[in-house]
């Protein structure tokens, strides 16, 4: 972290370390009690503020456990409009239950997908299901602050480029907690790794994260699979297809823009200009007309946007005209981790479900 920051925000800083500091502590001490399910819940979560790539890894857990389990995802869906739990159906979008959780139901739409800001009161509900529809394990996205709600097991996902052990606390820093507090996670996950990696490089970020002996380190990186029209068939006018040589307009709303960005440019030398809004962002019907413009005013032109923006478009997409559809396309990705790491991700979610968080 070699920004420049302005020293005043060390008082803040220091006010707030000392409030969450207490407040750990009083876990830790078993002065506030932290309820546990009994429903295995594997929590997926970081220490800092903004993106560090849950929702694929999540995707990833679901597409590990899917097969042998009945799988929830558990989230408090950021964004949405609406705070009353829900659990997601097909006819839900991006503004009732969120981005993420709509993407995570659209891939997975066997997946039980509950949205709902506390934790404790979702699981309480889930394990009163009839035991057709009460799930085996669940996954809670971001749940890693959430002391109130212990889980079977703890994955803590850190930036490769930015791990949290050169952080700082909020406001002067990104981090929502102290970075001793990764000790209470089973995992640690270096995500965004490059390929090729720098083996020394790599070395001191290990030697970095001091972990302990109970502790797995697994680095992922990121796959981006091959452009997806974002509109159904049935829901466009005509079928244009995206190739290599389309020109094309480059629109996210992304914490990290950067990696996808380049990705962009590199598989289409055409890239005519980048459109960038902040995280999360809520498309205005005059900045999808300001696209629609610009598609209708250049018959080539293709729009590319990641998955996650994509979800966000749907939910007004009587804004996006039939005729134009089938120029607005989606980049999906997927985590990359090698077989070794991956098969020892699964055993130790498998332990950790069996035994839901009692001494092994």
């Amino acid at each position: 972290m070699n920004k420049r920051r302005n020293a005043l925000l060390w008082i803040p800083t220091v006010l707030y370390g000392v409030a969450v500091g207490v407040r750990n502590f009083a876990y830790d001490a078993k002065i506030l009690k932290s309820w546990r399910s009994k429903i295995p819940t594997i929590c997926i979560g970081n220490l800092s503020v903004g993106g560090s790539g849950k929702t694929p890894h999540i995707e990833l857990m679901i597409s590990l456990l899917q097969r042998d389990y009945r799988v929830a995802v558990l989230t408090r869906g950021y964004g949405r409009k609406s705070k009353k739990p829900i659990i997601a159906t097909a006819e839900d979008d991006a503004r009732s239950i969120g981005d993420e959780p709509f993407q995570i139901k659209r891939k997975f739409p066997d997946v039980m997908v509950y949205v709902d800001g506390d934790r404790r009161r979702a699981l309480e509900r889930m394990e009163l299901m009839p035991d057709h529809e009460r799930p085996d394990v669940v996954l809670m996205d971001d749940g890693f602050q959430h002391r109130s709600v212990s889980p079977a097991y703890s994955i803590l996902l850190t930036p490769y480029s930015s791990p949290y052990y050169d952080d700082h606390l909020l406001p002067y820093g990104r981090l929502r907690e102290s970075k001793k507090e990764a000790l209470r996670a089973e995992t640690i996950i270096l995500t965004g790794t490059p390929k090729p990696v720098n083996v020394t490089e790599m070395r001191l970020k290990m030697d970095n994260l001091k972990t302990m002996a109970y502790q797995d380190v697994f680095c992922t990186g990121i796959n981006y699979e091959s452009p997806q029209p974002l509109f159904r068939r049935e829901e466009c006018a005509d079928s244009q297809q995206l190739r290599q040589d389309s020109q094309i307009l480059v629109v996210s709303g992304i914490a990290r823009p950067g990696a996808f960005q380049e990705t962009c440019q590199r598989s289409f030398p055409k890239v005519v200009d980048f459109v960038e809004f902040p995280d999360h962002h809520t498309f205005a019907r005059e900045e999808v007309e300001s696209l629609v413009s610009d598609l209708r005013a250049n018959p080539d032109l293709f729009i590319l946007t990641t998955e996650k923006d994509g979800m966000r478009m749907l939910t007004d997409k009587q804004w996006w005209p039939e005729d134009i559809r089938s120029r607005v396309w989606i980049l999906p990705i997927s985590i990359d981790i090698n077989l070794t790491d991956k098969i020892k991700l699964l055993r130790k979610a498998k332990k950790a479900i069996k035994h839901n968080g009692l001494p092994l």
